[in-house]
């Protein structure tokens, strides 16, 4: 992983206020951010997306960490029969797309879409991404239409 940034942060106590600290880094946001893809280029995209961002909670935060320091699945992603999308950003810094190809690899009934994007291509490259989606949810009720469960 690259660090595009280095901050140091200054922080005062008994000044006042609800002893919260927030700061942004808008000196790196040409850079992509931790989204890569269209953020790298488009500063201004980048100004339009972090504005809509709301951060919910700093345990959540702390969750995802331990979640990808301490846990894995891929011992059991060869059990999972139903049919699979894998959508990954080609030009994504927090899951390599190598990561997205094992996964595919590991499901049995898995496709994987690679967009030409970051990590947010679901929102940057929306009109790109819908029809994947679409069709492959299409394929999946025709499926079952044409194997119908049996009865039971």
């Amino acid at each position: 992983m690259r660090f595009l940034d280095v901050a140091k942060v200054y922080a005062q106590s008994g000044a006042g206020g609800n002893g919260c600290i927030a700061f942004r880094r808008e000196k790196f946001i040409e850079y992509g951010g931790p989204y890569g893809g269209d953020f790298r280029g488009n500063p201004e995209l980048a100004e339009a997306f972090f504005k809509h961002v709301r951060w919910q909670s700093r345990l959540g935060y702390y969750l995802q960490l331990a979640a990808v320091w301490g846990w894995t699945s891929i011992h059991w992603l060869h059990k999972i029969r139903q049919p699979t999308l894998v959508l990954a950003g080609d030009d994504d810094p927090l899951i390599p797309l190598v990561n997205m190809r094992m996964l595919a690899w590991r499901i049995p009934n898995a496709q994987l879409h690679i967009i030409d994007d970051g990590h947010v291509f679901l929102i940057t490259r929306a009109e790109a991404v819908a029809p994947i989606i679409m069709k492959f949810l299409e394929e999946e009720r025709m499926r079952a239409v044409i194997h119908p469960r049996p009865a039971v």
